[in-house]
């Protein structure tokens, strides 16, 4: 029998309900785009599955599977940062977090993106001058497959820029959040 063990540390955003135009057409393209490169997975259950064909019953494996699922993982990784900052599910230390009333966790919130718009931007600008420079010197992998790296590199601040919206939106929301006009029922939260 499996225990029930509530999740504690997931879903715990106060504005997880609030919607605002702007901040719901930021999630719009965020989800989009999270759920499109969450299908990328099972291209490569198909890639793999054609690697141990062809390596095992016609001793002939590839390259090309190994490296461009490799690269595909990392675009994945970059695109669906926001889709997970949006769902709540990204990695936060909850130690005194989870004790906060709702409130206090949109104060904390609206304090520590500080931080997180210091390491996003850094990363937009940084992701941004390494596929300028991909691009520039034309460079590839050193396999001979010689795949151009620009389209993975370009994921960088691709990403970066969906996590910085997605982080704006969140914000926006914390602040509408805090501001309300605290009710009889909201002071128990």
């Amino acid at each position: 029998m499996v225990p029930d063990i509530p999740p504690i540390g997931t879903a715990e955003d106060p504005t997880l309900g609030f919607h605002t135009r702007f901040t719901d057409a930021i999630e719009w393209v965020n989800v989009r785009v999270g759920e499109f490169v969450a299908y990328w997975a099972v291209l490569s259950v198909f890639a793999y599955y054609y690697e141990v064909i062809a390596r095992f019953a016609f001793n002939s494996p590839t390259n090309w599977v190994h490296e461009s699922m490799f690269l595909m993982y990392g675009m994945q990784y970059m695109l669906a940062g926001a889709y997970a900052y949006h769902a709540d599910q990204h990695v936060r230390v909850d130690v005194i977090y989870v004790k906060f009333s709702a409130r206090g966790r949109a104060i904390a919130d609206i304090f520590t993106s500080l931080f997180f718009f210091i390491f996003v931007l850094t990363l937009l600008w940084t992701g941004s001058k390494f596929a300028l420079d991909a691009i520039g010197n034309s460079e590839v992998s050193f396999t001979e497959w010689g795949v151009q790296y620009w389209p993975v590199k370009l994921m960088i601040p691709i990403g970066a820029a969906l996590l910085a919206l997605q982080g704006l939106a969140r914000l926006i929301k914390d602040i509408v959040f805090v501001m309300q006009p605290r009710s009889p029922s909201r002071l128990a939260a």
